[in-house]
């Protein structure tokens, strides 16, 4: 068991010994390793110094991972003894990765251990002094049809998407979470950001493991979790239902992808429980509508628009979302070689992306379907819009775009692919 203050101190101690390697304001920082403290640690104490923490699926391979280290432009690597070999092929095409910190009690020759350094460094109470538009975080996209993009997030829209989710979800306080989300994507980042501003505790596991999973509710009494709907699809294989008690549970949330009316029906008949499925997006801070974590729920469809969040379905197959200091920006090859960054937005941080991957429900959810379908085959199957800066010339007086149509092709300058 962790406490709030040994959090705080062990966070204060990794920021010296970030520090004391020359890490400062704007710099890169990677961690790479399943769900773990260090983690937290790591986000915190690079937030501390006004640098960028970059998370990255330890699970992809070798090629994106170099892509990922050259394309962050880090220099320092936190991760452990078990994907050192990945790391060295990886380093051996980003040669900016100058320093390799390991999580474990020893290091080989080409790395740090983060345990020796954080053991004798002192806790660096120093707070960089950073504004609600500077670069905290740098997620990288699945990298869907090309390379992975790496997604700009603000400390103004990490702050705002958490208080959004504490403003919309009914009162937690004193109730315990089972973390299973990875943390080194958005979706498992975002639903860990408002317990900032909460007094829940935290089961955190690094792994998917039905029986860890289970036996932690009925050991912590928890009642809450997050998960995928693969997650939940695998909660209904598991031939002894009933095996733990699972009676503590309140709130089994959902997201990252569509979840079949067939699962929310079955889970239900099996467990007792309602899922409560919502929907985001990486560019929009990832969680950015949600059904009622209380009372009636529209099943199959994205619920709500959370507090703070306004979201419209438009007569092209587009959602159009918007929400004050809340949206990412995409940064793109063009602009690294540029050595710069393009900022993106129009009017207020809009975010514009196709309708029927997710969305509502019934004839609606078919017709949109088809015209995504239309629209993809006719565009030569491009597929998702992330967030675009369009002039203000491209819309008419109700904000509606004016017969903008992408340009294909993976080096466009307007939208970006995924």
């Amino acid at each position: 068991q962790i406490s709030n203050r040994e959090m705080v101190s062990q966070s204060r101690k990794l920021t010296s010994v970030l520090k004391n390697l020359g890490v400062g304001r704007g710099d890169r920082v990677i961690i790479q390793t399943p769900n773990c403290p260090e983690v937290f640690w790591a986000f915190s104490a690079a937030w501390r110094l006004g640098a960028v923490i970059v998370p990255i699926n330890y699970m992809i391979g070798e090629a994106e991972t170099a892509y990922i280290y050259r394309d962050s432009g880090a220099n320092v690597l936190i991760s452990s003894k078990a994907f050192v070999p990945k790391i060295r092929a990886a380093r051996a095409q980003a040669d900016n990765i100058k320093t390799l910190i390991l999580t474990d009690d020893d290091a080989p020759e080409d790395a740090l251990s983060y345990r020796k350094l954080v053991a004798d460094a002192p806790e660096e109470t120093f707070i960089a002094d950073t504004n609600p538009d500077d670069m905290a975080a740098l997620i990288y996209t699945a990298g869907t049809t090309g390379k992975p993009k790496g997604v700009i997030h603000t400390h103004g829209s990490l702050y705002a998407n958490a208080l959004m989710q504490h403003q919309t979800y009914p009162p937690t306080d004193g109730l315990t979470y089972v973390s299973i989300l990875p943390l080194c994507h958005s979706y498992g980042i975002a639903s860990s950001n408002v317990g900032l501003f909460r007094t829940s505790s935290m089961v955190l596991l690094n792994s998917f493991d039905l029986d860890v999973i289970f036996s932690s509710i009925e050991k912590y009494r928890a009642s809450i979790m997050a998960a995928v709907p693969t997650m939940y699809v695998y909660m209904l294989m598991y031939p002894e239902p009933k095996k733990y008690d699972l009676s503590s549970m309140k709130y089994w949330i959902c997201g990252s992808a569509p979840l079949a009316v067939e699962t929310w029906n079955r889970f239900k008949e099996i467990y007792g429980f309602e899922i409560i499925e919502g929907w985001g997006l990486t560019e929009a801070g990832a969680n950015n509508s949600c059904n009622p974590w209380e009372g009636k729920k529209k099943i199959g469809s994205i619920g709500l628009p959370m507090k703070g969040t306004e979201m419209k379905l438009t007569p092209v197959p587009l959602v159009w979302i918007r929400r004050q200091k809340s949206v990412g920006a995409i940064r793109r090859q063009e602009d690294i070689e540029q050595s710069r960054i393009e900022e993106y937005g129009m009017k207020t941080h809009l975010t514009i992306l196709l309708a029927a991957v997710f969305l509502l429900t019934g004839c609606e959810k078919a017709r949109l379907d088809q015209q995504v379908k239309e629209l993809c085959a006719k565009d030569g199957g491009i597929k998702v819009y992330e967030t675009v800066k369009l002039p203000a010339e491209r819309f008419d007086q109700r904000g509606m775009i004016n017969n903008y149509r992408p340009t294909q092709g993976e080096n466009a300058l307007g939208p970006e692919y995924i």
